[in-house]
């Protein structure tokens, strides 16, 4: 097949400390990888990706409770200027989940919020330089530990 056909994204997790595995597709739509895992306080885990929707870009995923697979596409990320793939993400202490990534091709970082229902209005830029999002885990830990549950 040819370059990013047949690519998924799967969920793989242990309840006997690795001795056996359930795995769950979290999508079967082509063309979907780079996944991140973030998991907020009540078990629910999320993971970000890029897959390609004409153009290729960010979306968000979760299952009902952790390990029932039935991922549910939680949104998409709102457009920048190139759309922004590479995705990290991170939960903040209010189950907020944070976003980053940068374009393909391009060096504009970008982070969003889902609040659970939407998107904050506005991506914010990582200070001009997709490289900052490799960091933004960082970031995420201190703003949490400054900003609490405002983060």
């Amino acid at each position: 097949s040819g370059a990013g056909t047949n690519r998924y994204v799967w969920f793989s997790y242990s309840t006997d400390g690795g001795k056996t595995w359930e795995a769950n597709s979290v999508t079967t739509a082509n063309f979907s990888g780079f996944p991140c895992l973030a998991i907020n306080s009540t078990g629910i885990p999320y993971v970000g990706m890029h897959m390609s929707a004409s153009p290729t870009r960010g979306f968000l995923w979760s299952d009902a409770v952790f390990g029932a697979g039935s991922w549910s596409e939680v949104g998409i990320i709102p457009q920048t200027p190139i759309a922004f793939v590479w995705p990290h993400i991170a939960v903040t202490t209010n189950n907020n989940v944070v976003y980053a990534g940068c374009p393909n091709p391009g060096f504009q970082g970008h982070y969003n919020t889902w609040n659970g229902s939407s998107w904050f209005a506005n991506n914010i830029e990582l200070l001009n330089s997709c490289a900052n999002s490799i960091f933004l885990i960082h970031f995420l830990e201190t703003r949490i530990e400054i900003q609490g549950s405002n983060a």
